[in-house]
């Protein structure tokens, strides 16, 4: 497996690129059009958790700054792709207001901490 990590960097590079150039060109209704539900592949027990590791890590290095958004966005693509049955989030909160995006599969928070559900009540699930 540790072959393949060169691809996943070239891979998350690429989609946070596109993404991010979907993002300034595009409204945002579709580009979340454009997910893909995620097709579930019953031999996928855990997911990838270097995927979630290497999208996080090559968002440091964009010439943009790669929010939440971004990284679960990709995140969400890269796991979908490979048959998890990932989940999108996209939350909110009032007082003070502030959003935020994350992943989840079978529950389990991927890219944030587990209590992100609670301190961003959901507006969109994908």
């Amino acid at each position: 497996m540790r072959d393949w990590a060169p691809l996943l960097w070239v891979e998350a590079l690429g989609r946070l690129v596109l993404l991010e150039r979907r993002l300034r060109r595009e409204p945002f209704t579709r580009v979340v059009a454009r997910l893909q539900p995620a097709r579930q592949d019953q031999s996928a027990s855990e997911p990838n958790l270097r995927i979630v590791t290497v999208v996080q890590r090559c968002a440091t290095w964009m010439p943009f700054k790669a929010e939440c958004l971004q990284i679960a966005l990709v995140t969400y693509q890269m796991l979908a792709r490979r048959g998890m049955p990932v989940t999108f989030h996209l939350g909110a909160q009032k007082s003070p207001f502030a959003a935020h995006a994350w992943v989840s599969c079978r529950g389990r928070v991927l890219t944030d901490r587990p209590e992100v559900a609670q301190l961003y009540p959901e507006l969109l699930r994908v």
